[in-house]
């Protein structure tokens, strides 16, 4: 008799905790950022926050306006983007890493850029193209008819100076875009995409690609940036 009691209690208990909570749940897709390096962590400058402010969302829709693909995302920043022969002769400096500056710069001009402020531009556009901000949740939620997203940052050795502390150079991999896991590049697929705009690079991904004294000196993942199911 006891057993049974304790039975149906453990049943009703599950009840509650688990299914009547599901019923009317909803499922959405939230972005998910995950440091791989203590410092510099990059997507710290590409949080909700920071795309909410001034305005930036809406601006970036307009600079990405059309956007889809990873091929769109990097022929629009190279449309904007002038080549330099002096990586110097910038117009803004190395270690600005505000958003709202780099896209002031560059939504009504071409503008000559390092490669951190393109790679930033490159994730932030893909954030505003592909989600919406949630009032309830108070952060950036992906639109419904999207899928799933795994972009990373990777900081690769550059010994050009200033070098920053010893590798310097940072560039994307997209593993996942918008459900899709593998790329056609060069008339073969791929499992992920290696895309430097600074260096006019989409090819395939290689880690060694930007180790320019392999294997000393390897490239290394610093950050990326994923979608996470998130049940309301």
């Amino acid at each position: 008799m006891k057993l049974k009691i304790i039975s149906k209690f453990f049943v009703i208990i599950v009840l509650i905790l688990f299914v009547l909570p599901s019923v009317n749940a909803e499922n959405l897709n939230i972005w998910k950022s995950r440091s791989k390096e203590f410092w510099p962590n990059y997507m710290l400058f590409l949080n909700d926050r920071t795309l909410r402010k001034d305005g930036i969302y809406d601006e970036l829709r307009d600079f990405f306006s059309e956007c889809k693909t990873p091929q769109d995302f990097y022929n629009r920043i190279q449309m904007y983007v002038n080549e330099s022969p002096d990586p110097r002769e910038n117009d803004l400096r190395m270690n600005e890493f505000r958003l709202s500056k780099i896209v002031d710069t560059i939504k009504d001009r071409k503008a000559t850029l390092w490669c951190q402020h393109q790679t930033f531009l490159f994730i932030a556009g893909i954030k505003a193209m592909f989600s919406h901000y949630d009032e309830n949740l108070k952060r950036y939620v992906i639109d419904e008819e999207c899928n799933d997203f795994k972009i990373e940052i990777w900081r690769g050795f550059d010994p050009t100076p200033p070098v920053y502390p010893w590798r310097s150079h940072i560039y994307l991999a997209i593993d996942v875009w918008n459900g899709t896991d593998t790329f056609e590049v060069d008339n073969k697929t791929v499992d992920k995409i290696e895309i430097d705009n600074w260096y006019n690079n989409f090819r395939e991904f290689d880690k060694r690609n930007n180790c320019i004294f392999y294997p000393f000196f390897p490239a290394k993942l610093n950050s990326l940036l994923c979608t996470k199911q998130k049940i309301i």
